[in-house]
């Protein structure tokens, strides 16, 4: 178990297993975050997802537990394959496809990040 000793002044920390949640005191919910790095077949960094290889450079990432609403994701790429692009996100998944500068479709590195209520 993670303990804290974090003084976030203004802000609220709860502990649960080795998950910390900070919020606003006045924010009426508590954000959830998942975040990765995923190259073909094997997750770089990150935990709470899983990846499909749809096709060349078209990636699903699904969430372990989803969230109670869409969302906000951002996607990038990395200097070999520097162009990602995210479609379709819901509460449980977001399509991603990765590609050269000239929009052919390739598998390669991105890097994802997805705040939404829990």
């Amino acid at each position: 178990q993670m303990v804290s000793n974090v003084d976030l002044a203004g802000y609220t920390v709860r502990e649960g297993g080795s998950k910390v949640v900070v919020s606003g005191l006045n924010a009426v919910t508590s954000l959830a975050i998942v975040r990765g790095t995923y190259n073909t077949g094997v997750t770089i960094t990150g935990e709470g997802f899983s990846v499909v290889n749809n096709s060349a450079g078209v990636y699903t990432v699904t969430f372990t537990n989803a969230f109670s609403d869409i969302p906000a994701v951002t996607v990038s790429g990395t200097p070999t394959a520097p162009i990602a692009t995210i479609y379709g996100a819901s509460a449980t998944s977001f399509v991603c496809e990765v590609s050269y500068l000239t929009g052919a479709l390739v598998n390669g590195i991105f890097n994802f990040i997805a705040i939404g209520q829990r």
